[in-house]
């Protein structure tokens, strides 16, 4: 199975990474480097995306920008809603 992870080099993400790849084909990104992720901005390499998605089975979107905290909505990160939003969509295209 091919998986891409978003948010690859968080804590989750980088778990993800590490132990899905060992059965699984798997391909990390984030906007932040760390080992075996591709440096890749949702927001703004939507195209890059979405040549990466084109062989992808799963995608696990974990990508979010830590600014935001608490759940209350005067907090939102608009590019926290705009990632979500734009993965959905590129998804939905494959």
């Amino acid at each position: 199975m091919k998986i891409l992870i978003t948010g690859a080099s968080g804590t989750i993400g980088s778990v993800l990474m590490k132990y899905l790849s060992e059965k699984h084909e798997v391909t990390g990104i984030d906007k932040v480097s760390s080992e075996n992720v591709l440096i890749l901005d949702i927001t703004n390499e939507q195209q890059r995306l979405r040549e990466l998605l084109k062989n992808i089975d799963v995608v696990i979107h974990l990508a979010w920008d830590v600014k935001e905290a608490g759940t209350a909505l005067d907090t939102s990160v608009a590019e926290n809603k705009m990632m979500g939003e734009i993965m959905y969509a590129l998804s939905l295209e494959q």
